[in-house]
């Protein structure tokens, strides 16, 4: 019966890798983590400090009850603050810590890379993200990973307009698997025929 199991061939056209950023470079997605950590109890806590400089000033000396009622509803209100803004503030920290571990999954998360004859597709936590060849006009190698973007020629905006692929060992398949599918490389998109 084992016999019968067949390892699944994949054809030549097709390139696929996944890249797990723990066990490449630990230190890159622990040290982005604690920044995201420090950066949400940061805003944590700036979001709900108590604002003391709007307490009403309370000569020393003076008795309490001589101030008048809307001093003492304004110190009612601080003191009220006081005790309950280190909870507001774990709350805060908390959904700032969560948006910017969302927004940066990529350094934390294992991502799966497929190249084939329609395009790139990245997979993140199961969702696939497709892109057809038609759609990228030029990429650049680096030492980690190639950088595929929309723009014919080197900009400022490649950062924004493109995807980063990261290397797991396969930097030469990568670069020639490019090569080959990418027809429109340093072709501007409104000189393309539709």
């Amino acid at each position: 019966m084992a016999d019968d199991i067949q390892p699944v061939a994949t054809s030549e056209e097709e390139l696929s890798w996944t890249v797990n950023p723990w066990r490449t470079n630990w230190r890159r997605p622990l040290t982005a983590m604690l920044v995201c950590l420090a950066v949400a109890l940061l805003a944590g806590f700036s979001f709900n400090y108590p604002n003391y400089a709007t307490a009403p000033q309370v000569a020393p000396g003076s008795q309490v009850d001589d101030a008048s009622a809307e001093e003492l509803a304004q110190l009612e209100k601080l003191a009220e603050a006081r005790a309950h803004w280190i909870g507001q503030a774990i709350g805060w920290s908390f959904i700032s810590f969560v948006l910017l571990i969302s927004l940066t999954a990529m350094i934390y998360l294992p991502i799966r890379y497929q190249l084939d004859a329609r395009g790139i597709t990245s997979y993140l936590v199961g969702l696939p993200s497709h892109r057809p060849w038609s759609h990228y006009r030029n990429f650049y190698a680096h030492d980690t990973g190639v950088h595929v973007t929309t723009m014919p020629a080197p900009s400022a905006l490649d950062a924004f307009r493109g995807h980063y692929l990261q290397f797991a060992g396969n930097r030469d398949e990568v670069l020639a698997f490019l090569e080959r599918h990418m027809t429109l490389r340093g072709v501007p998109e409104r000189q393309v025929p539709r």
